[in-house]
């Protein structure tokens, strides 16, 4: 015989809980394998970073209380908030973060023997240390120079450019044809720059495909577009594809 017992009453403070559903299994709280939204929104949750992102996507301090940049921009010095506190763990005793944790956290990222999921993302930073408890140093490659200059777009369809006969518009959050749709259809005389990653089962259904003049794709899938450009606007035969 085999009897199962349980109980509503629990010892854990609610005040304390906080609670979310989750569609999906997750199935690690380490950091470094959080490769998917289950894990990444759960891991959000529990751990902090360097720096953050608010609502405008302006990068804010987080457990860096500020930092600087060299002149030629490829050394960050970060100064650590040395006030912030661990979780309290039977193993971590009232231990305040340093900028070593740091180092150690990048080091395990990087770690051939973990084979983290993440690792690319250090694929271009030449060298990381903490110079001490309070100072945590990066140096990146020249080729993220002017990555570090971009500024990323507070919304979709954002004109970037305008005069009086032309405006350009940056829809490069729009990850297919449908998201795009009422933009292409709502203006006129357009040259469509486009191209990426393909979203499978993605179509183009255009209300008035005289709106293009003029179609540039590039990228390693542009046969793919040119396949669907010429599938969906066939009827249009003063419409130019140009791959590059």
């Amino acid at each position: 015989m085999v009897l199962f017992s349980c109980s509503s009453v629990s010892d854990v403070d609610t005040n304390n809980v906080f609670r979310y559903n989750e569609h999906k299994n997750i199935n690690s709280l380490d950091p470094i394998y959080a490769k998917d939204i289950a894990n990444i929104w759960a891991v959000n949750q529990i751990f902090e970073g360097l720096v953050e992102m608010d609502s405008a996507m302006n990068i804010t301090p987080s457990i860096a209380k500020k930092w600087s940049i060299s002149d030629d921009r490829k050394l960050y010095s970060f100064l650590i908030d040395n006030s912030v506190k661990f979780h309290p763990h039977h193993k971590i005793k009232n231990r305040n973060v340093t900028a070593h944790d740091f180092e150690y956290s990048f080091n395990r990222l990087i770690d051939p023997k973990i084979a983290a999921p993440g690792a690319w993302v250090l694929d271009k930073v030449e060298s990381f240390s903490a110079v001490n408890d309070s100072i945590f140093e990066t140096s990146i490659a020249e080729s993220l120079i002017t990555v570090n200059n971009f500024r990323a777009l507070k919304f979709r369809q954002q004109i970037i450019y305008e005069t009086k006969n032309l405006r350009i518009i940056n829809d490069s959050k729009s990850t297919s044809f449908s998201s795009s749709i009422n933009l292409l259809n709502n203006i006129t005389n357009i040259f469509w720059v486009c191209g990426g990653l393909p979203k499978k089962g993605d179509k183009l259904k255009l209300a008035n495909q005289n709106n293009i003049r003029k179609i540039y794709i590039y990228g390693k899938y542009a046969n793919f577009f040119v396949k669907i450009f010429e599938v969906s606007l066939f009827e249009n035969k003063s419409l130019r594809l140009s791959p590059s």
